[in-house]
């Protein structure tokens, strides 16, 4: 199992992330460094979707951002 940083793209959509996540190899940890205003985490159901993807490669995901509005989008 590796640890593996990704870097999200101010205007990376989602299918963008669901690409970067999916080139994980299963079991790896990963961080998401997400700039704030980020478009792909202005919504809960992009963050589920992403989790989803996560989820069935049986990744274990961490997201990192300073932007307090996307925080409290990934808790939720």
């Amino acid at each position: 199992m590796a640890k593996r940083l990704i870097y999200v793209g101010q205007d990376d959509d989602l299918s963008d992330l669901a690409g970067k996540v999916q080139a994980a190899a299963p079991g790896d940890e990963i961080a998401l460094a997400v700039p704030p205003g980020a478009q792909a985490f202005q919504t809960a159901l992009n963050l589920r979707l992403l989790r989803s993807v996560a989820t069935k490669r049986g990744l274990t995901t961490t997201i990192v951002c300073p932007d307090p509005r996307i925080q409290e989008v990934a808790r939720s």
